[in-house]
This record gives C-alpha cells, sequence and structure tokens, in this order.
C-alpha cells in the first residue's frame, strides 16, 4: 500500500517493456534528465497522459486487446509458485526507495 514503492515498480515494468522494444540505458538516462529539468505536473493529469500514451502504444505496435494481455498476465502472477517467487525477489530486489528495508 505504498505509493512510491508502486511508482518505482511501475516505472521498472515501463523500462523494462521499453528495453524489450530496443530502447537504451542512455535514451533512458537521457529521458530522465528531461523530464527532471521540467516543473513538476499534477498527478491527474499525469494518470491520463500514462493511458492516452499506453493507448497510442497499442495502436502503433498492432496490439488492440489490452484486456487480454492484463489477464494473462494477472492470472500468471495468482499462481502460487509464482506469488512466493514475487516475494522472494521483492525481499532480494535492490530498493531504490526513500524508506528503503532494512
Amino acid at each position: 500500500m505504498d505509493v512510491e514503492e508502486r511508482m518505482l515498480r511501475f516505472s521498472e515494468e515501463v523500462i523494462e517493456l521499453g528495453q524489450a522494444e530496443g530502447i537504451t540505458r542512455e535514451q533512458y538516462h537521457a529521458l530522465v534528465d528531461q523530464v527532471f529539468d521540467k516543473p513538476v505536473g499534477e498527478v491527474e493529469q499525469e494518470i491520463g497522459g500514462v493511458l492516452v500514451t499506453l493507448g497510442s502504444y497499442f495502436a502503433v505496435t498492432g496490439r488492440d486487446n489490452p484486456g487480454i494481455l492484463y489477464e494473462r498476465e494477472f492470472s500468471r502472477c495468482e499462481t502460487p509458485e509464482v506469488i512466493q517467487r514475487i516475494r522472494r525477489k521483492h525481499d532480494e530486489k535492490l530498493v531504490v526507495s526513500s524508506k528503503a528495508r532494512v
């Protein structure tokens, strides 16, 4: 229920998707600098931007049913083996949070 941790995990997934699509480390570093050089946005507008951009990604890549991908991944993540692996990875993961676990 930690917003900061959820945002970091969401960002991680987005970066992993970009990596799978061929985006480089250097491009992401430049993008982070570009974003943090701008004024902070409003949360609800930024959520809208995330959703519009995700929809555009689906259109450009020819994927037309995000619900199927969501259901497939959600079902996979609900299996006991995956839940255990996720929890283990979570505990082992390098924490980039300001509320780092000890």
